[in-house]
């Protein structure tokens, strides 16, 4: 498109495109492409932990790495930031995991069992202006939810689904304790229901009890509807 940074990137003759993301601007976008080898291993022969899946951003290649998870890249807002998440094995049945923004690997990494969990575990966060990424990990039965190194939440049931506030300073998630959904802010709960289904952060949520459903901003139910 028009206006796109869209300097001419070459994938090898053995690559395959893996995933495709663009900003919502459509002034910058990221990619993420395999070799040969990493054809083997989506076939369920892994053969090698050597790196086989590379990360491009604006066509500058921010890293070669031994499995990026599918569906994991993220762009920032502005498009200027890259986040995604690369998996290693420390065997082939618990694998391991980690994010990377903008070429920098995260110390903590998290393991999961099941591939279900690892499609709602293994997905960055990235703030509104990329500098900072929320995710989750698990360790040890527990989820911690961490922005960058730092650990914010640690419970046994915890999930992020647009975390950030607008402009970046808040980080919401919900909790499941007790057979209640928790909206947690910056470590502190503001609300609770049965089910509560984030909309935006850090307070615009559906929260259903008794089989009614509410939409609540800024702590207010705006509207109900009986489910």
């Amino acid at each position: 498109p028009a206006g796109m940074n869209a300097a001419l990137f070459t994938l090898p003759e053995d690559a395959a495109l893996q995933e495709f993301a663009a900003s919502p601007d459509l002034l910058h976008w990221a990619l993420v492409y395999t070799g040969r080898k990493v054809s083997a291993h989506l076939e369920g022969k892994p053969k090698s932990l050597k790196a086989n899946a590379t990360v491009v951003h604006d066509s500058t290649v921010v890293g070669s790495y031994p499995d990026v998870a599918p569906f994991s890249l993220r762009l920032s807002e502005g498009g200027t930031s890259v986040a995604f998440t690369v998996v290693k094995g420390r065997s082939w049945t618990v694998p391991l995991y980690w994010i990377v923004r903008n070429g920098t690997r995260f110390t903590g990494s998290g393991s999961y069992t099941e591939e279900v969990e690892f499609h709602e575990l293994a997905h960055p966060w990235l703030s509104p202006d990329g500098s900072r990424v929320a995710y989750l990990l698990v360790l040890k039965g527990k989820r911690r939810v961490m922005v960058d190194e730092s650990d914010v939440f640690t419970g046994k049931d915890a999930r992020l689904t647009r975390p950030w506030s607008p402009d970046g300073k808040q980080v919401a998630l919900i909790a499941r304790k007790d057979g209640e959904d928790r909206l947690v802010v910056d470590g502190k709960t503001t609300a609770s229901a049965a089910d509560i289904r984030l909309l935006r952060a850090p307070s615009t949520y559906i929260a259903r009890e008794g089989g009614e459903d509410a939409l609540v901003v800024d702590g207010k139910p705006c509207a109900r509807h009986v489910a």
